[in-house]
């Protein structure tokens, strides 16, 4: 989803061997304040090279022979603030914008035509200029052709109201490509998950039980996973962890329990577009028992602390399960908490300023007699707050339940209310929504024969819904997290058997599906399930969840990159 503050319109304008971005409003989506941000683009090689573009591209060579060859634009956008969570759905970009990291990526746009970025104004933003040659098809290129791209040229400048920048843009005829596009009906395989490797294993010293559930990256390309570890008191850590090498090494920053000797376990990260880290779960004390908790930290991780420790009523259990943000830098947290009568009421906690302060929008209960728990949310491009879950009514059977908020969570919607084959018990894990704006929902469902793997659509904003996955081995399916991909692809993580821990992928809007990766529990475990997933904005798929090592469940974290 699109999470910028603001909206950039820049007019790309050919003018000899310059290229001018004029006119450009630099504007709040949902504000009428409006600023101007004009790019000038300055080719630095002459423009006679251009006669020998024909015979150099003819031979292969690796683009044209100066800048003013170039034809077809992309920029980046990097720093505070700005997490590496767009990009161009046009075309995988393969490869990695190495210089400052990937912040916000445009789609290729030709000379003479607007580029489009989401872009909130603040201090040193690293404008990056990048050439694609051969140009994309919508610079006019061939139907299907793949470009390398070129770096050009950058500046850093603070945008807080109008401006004026002017890049040097630079290059070297034979120069190597820094990244490549490749157009989504030629690059099935980079997001098919073909290929997976394990990015991390997570055990807390002495533990026998560990599971990683979440990650999220900053503005610089940190990673980072939210998980829990289970020690030989036994009691329950919550653990953080952080790479800072794109997963080649990681590092443990929090080993937390909200009071020493007692159970707390992290069950959702999110970074947001200040670089705030929020991780959501449950801290255990003696005084009060399972208490809904959110920690922050706003120092790239070096310190915690708690923003948000809460209980319906006090002393009984309560737990947050996940987290999403909004357009205007609005945190929405949802879970679980106990009234007076141990019943779970489906709660969504609301925080204004970057979790400071938190307030409760919604207290739900489906039947007052029993269970109503949120499991999922998910805050789409129109800011609407899509939350999945169930909720088991007087017969004691678990309805599937998705609901959703058009207006900041002041009031809410029942989208779909469903049984499987009308009468079985039906409980929602995972929501999301696509690029193309349809919303997907998981879950796990009865069938009589066991438990079965449910993906249901809805392609009118949740109107109507159908199942477009029912899948099971041995008797079992459950699913039970879902994200899309650039390029339209499907990736849903779940258990089933043969092997345990599975992810499904669609790349036909949800017709077809097959399973792109297993892991089977090893030296003589018997589980393995992945927990999460999440697809980053270049097409990397992420899994998180856990495996039977032996007679030690490790937390695990895969990744199968967009190549």
């Amino acid at each position: 989803m699109n999470k910028w503050m603001f909206l950039t319109r820049c007019m790309m304008l050919g003018l000899a061997l310059a290229i001018a971005v004029t006119g450009c409003s630099l504007k709040a989506a949902k504000d009428a304040n409006a600023h101007g941000l004009k790019i000038i683009i300055q080719d630095q090689q002459p423009n006679a090279t251009l006669a020998g573009n024909a015979k150099l591209s003819s031979l292969a060579l690796p683009g044209p022979g100066s800048s003013a060859g170039f034809s077809c634009f992309l920029v980046n956008i990097v720093g505070q603030g700005i997490g590496a969570k767009a990009g161009p759905a046009s075309c995988g970009l393969t490869g990695a914008f190495s210089r400052a990291g990937t912040g916000i990526v445009s789609s290729p746009s030709p000379r003479g035509s607007a580029i489009e970025v989401d872009l909130p104004v603040g201090p040193a933003r690293k404008i990056e200029v990048y050439g694609l040659f051969p140009p994309s098809e919508e610079c006019g290129g061939a139907p299907g052709v793949t470009s390398g791209v070129y770096f050009l040229g950058s500046v850093t400048r603070d945008l807080f109201a109008s401006t004026e920048v002017t890049i040097a843009a630079s290059f070297t005829a034979g120069a190597a490509s820094d990244l490549t596009c490749v157009p989504p009906d030629q690059d099935l395989a980079c997001h098919a998950g073909s290929s997976w490797a394990t990015l991390d294993t997570v055990l807390e010293p002495g533990g026998v039980f560990n599971a990683a559930v979440g990650i999220d990256f900053d503005s610089s390309g940190s990673y980072y996973t939210a998980g829990y570890g289970y020690d030989s008191g036994p009691q329950y850590h919550w653990l953080v962890r952080e790479s800072d090498d794109d997963g080649s090494s990681w590092s443990t920053i929090e080993d937390f329990q909200l009071q020493t000797g007692y159970d707390s376990a992290a069950y959702g990260i999110l970074t947001d577009d200040l670089d705030n880290i929020f991780v959501v779960g449950q801290g255990t004390d003696s005084t009060n028992g399972g208490q809904w908790l959110v920690r922050r930290s706003q120092d790239g991780g070096s310190t915690f602390s708690n923003v948000d420790l809460h209980q319906l009523v006090a002393t009984k259990s309560a737990q947050a399960t996940a987290i999403d943000y909004d357009s205007s830098q609005n945190i929405y947290v949802v879970g679980q908490e106990k009234g007076g009568d141990n019943i779970a009421h489906w709660v969504v906690r609301k925080s204004v300023d970057s979790g400071t302060t938190w307030t409760n929008v919604r207290d739900f209960q489906y039947d007052v007699t029993h269970d109503s728990v949120p499991k999922s949310i998910f805050i789409d491009d129109e800011d609407r707050i899509w939350v999945a879950g169930y909720a088991v009514n007087s017969g004691v059977v678990s309805h599937w339940l998705v609901e959703m908020s058009e207006d900041g969570g002041a009031t809410w919607n029942l989208m779909n209310d469903f049984l499987h084959l009308g009468s079985f018990d039906s409980q929602a894990s995972g929501v999301t929504v696509s690029g193309e704006g349809d919303i997907y929902v998981v879950g796990t469902a009865s069938n009589g024969g066991g438990s079965t793997w449910l993906v249901r659509k809805s392609d009118d904003d949740g109107v109507t819904w159908s199942t477009v996955d029912d899948y099971q081995v041995a008797g079992l399916g459950a699913p039970n997290s879902i994200d899309t991909a650039p390029d339209g692809t499907i990736f849903v993580a779940g258990a089933s058997s043969s092997p345990a821990w599975q992810v499904r992928a669609s790349r036909d809007d949800g017709t077809t599906w097959s399973v792109v990766d297993g892991v089977a529990a090893i030296a003589g475990g018997t589980d393995a399930t992945a927990g999460a997933i999440r697809v980053d904005g270049l097409g990397d798929v992420f899994v998180m969840g856990t495996r039977a090592n032996g007679s030690v469940d490790e937390g695990l974290v895969r990744v199968s990159l967009c190549k």
